[in-house]
């Protein structure tokens, strides 16, 4: 069966091609607003910035089979950057936000990063992971920002590149696409490694187990670099067309302002965010009303069918009851 998750063999599609294959049926449709500034990214725009951060990131110097740590909250710009990478047959190796330097330093090592985009108020982390790197590990070729400063490039310079993107030949069933962590509970780290192929599958199972309509508002506060669950949401979300709502933070009032004032239908919260939501919900005086279903990003809680009543929503499902992704 061909679909935009596979080809008319039956082969699964690599990242962008399952995430983007639709994109030029949906071009004025708005795949992402930034919370922060209310900025509206329609589709066609989200495909000209991958095609052109593809070439960028090629004339910086990534090459197929290099990893790219991206180190950053929740950020419109994430998408170009993950699927700019893929296209390049490099893997995103992203980190959550909240890391210390010594888990930064352990996993640009760990994983031989070759070039890293932070967000400007994670530099001082990024940067002293960068001078702690120890002796045999390759130094980072370049740390780029997300938005243009005064002491380091950003991936707006990438916009400019003259070089033509590379040609490269990717193969979806054995190619990392993108490494992520797990902590055990006991706070070991596990490296995993999850291909085109297997990202593609999961997102098939998505398309069935969390149906999302084109121009759907979805509210995206459970961080993407946290796990790969999480930041399937965001590839899932964009291939069915809908609108992601990137939130700026993770306060109460802030989001449920943003599920007012975008009319957002589904929410993808973490937990603690849920149960925050929940208590701050009665008092603020938001319409939520638009609000059909929130899906949580952790671990059942008895209380959460109540939080999420309190939100004006009775549905709530659980990530892990909907996806898995393989372990190791």
């Amino acid at each position: 069966m061909t679909s935009h998750f596979s080809s008319a063999d039956g082969t699964l599609a690599t990242v962008p091609d399952a995430v983007l294959g639709r994109t030029a049926e949906r071009a004025e449709v708005i795949a992402m607003i930034d919370g922060g500034t209310g900025r509206e990214v329609p589709y066609a725009e989200l495909q000209m910035a991958v095609d052109q951060l593809t070439a960028g990131f090629a004339q910086a110097g990534v090459a197929q089979g290099d990893a790219v740590c991206i180190f950053a909250p929740n950020h419109p710009a994430y998408a170009p950057v993950f699927y700019a990478v893929s296209r390049i047959g490099a893997a995103l190796a992203p980190i959550g936000a909240q890391a210390t330097v010594g888990e930064l330093v352990a996993h640009l090592a760990r994983n031989s990063v070759h070039l890293m985009v932070s967000a400007e108020s994670l530099l001082p982390v990024a940067g002293t992971a960068e001078r702690n790197l120890g002796a045999g590990v390759s130094p980072l070729k370049e740390i780029l920002t997300l938005h243009p400063n005064d002491s380091r490039r950003s991936i707006v310079d990438l916009f400019g590149s003259t070089v033509p993107a590379p040609a490269v030949t990717i193969d979806a069933a054995t190619d990392t696409a993108v490494i992520t962590r797990r902590v055990s509970q006991g706070g070991g780290v596990q490296t995993v490694r999850l291909t085109h192929a297997e990202i593609a599958g999961a997102l098939e199972v998505l398309a069935d187990s969390l149906p999302l309509a084109v121009g759907e508002r979805v509210l995206a506060e459970a961080p993407w670099a946290e796990s790969g669950e999480t930041e399937l949401l965001l590839h899932h979300s964009l291939a069915s067309g809908a609108t992601t709502v990137v939130p700026d933070g993770s306060d109460p009032e802030p989001l449920l302002d943003a599920i007012e004032r975008h009319r957002v239908e589904t929410a993808l919260l973490s937990p603690a965010t849920l149960a925050e939501l929940a208590a701050a919900a009665p008092t603020a005086g938001a319409d939520l009303s638009s609000l059909q279903r929130v899906v949580c990003c952790g671990p059942a809680a008895d209380d959460s069918a109540g939080r999420a009543a309190t939100l004006g929503t009775a549905s709530v499902s659980y990530l892990a009851a909907l996806v898995a992704l393989p372990q190791a």
